[in-house]
């Protein structure tokens, strides 16, 4: 792995749309001569704390928290590679 350059910009990255866990951020930004964009593993916690019941609206909340942070970072979930 290539040493980060000084003139690359590290930014972190959090959203009011997820509860913020105070001790970390749920994304880094990296900018250089290109960007990367680092998240958290994303829960199912809802804005107001709770969680969903069941399975599946817990896996939509989940995708749905990663949507907000890299949105909160200025990408989508079109920016992830396939």
């Amino acid at each position: 792995m290539a040493p980060l350059k000084a003139s690359s910009k590290i930014s972190l990255v959090d959203t009011p749309s997820i509860p913020n866990p105070k001790w970390f951020s749920h994304g880094v930004s990296l900018d250089g001569t290109g960007r990367l964009i680092l998240t958290s593993g994303q829960i199912a916690q809802r804005s107001d704390g709770t969680f969903p019941t069941t399975f599946k609206e817990q896996v939509k909340q989940a995708v749905a928290n990663l949507a907000a942070v890299l949105k909160a970072a200025g990408a989508s979930p079109r920016d992830i590679p396939q």
